[in-house]
């Protein structure tokens, strides 16, 4: 009696045991997906600054010469 037991108690140490190390591996694995997805945001957002930027410039640009244009006809007016 004392023996079953005994190993009752064992297979219930390995299993709480093997459930802990399968949450800690669940974790980490989510961890990495979301340190992933995080990179990819972050790559995202970057190039979007990035376009915002060069459309900020080229409609500077547009507008420089839309001046410039604006100049020209008053003078021939």
């Amino acid at each position: 009696m004392f023996d079953n037991l005994f190993a009752l108690v064992i297979v219930v140490i390995v299993l709480i045991f093997l459930a802990v190390v399968a949450k800690q591996a669940l974790t980490t694995y989510r961890v990495k997906v979301e340190s992933s997805k995080d990179q990819s945001y972050r790559m995202l957002a970057q190039e979007a600054v990035m376009a915002q930027i060069r459309a900020a410039e080229e409609l500077a640009e547009l507008r420089a010469r839309l001046t410039e244009v604006e100049r020209l006809l008053k003078e021939i007016d």
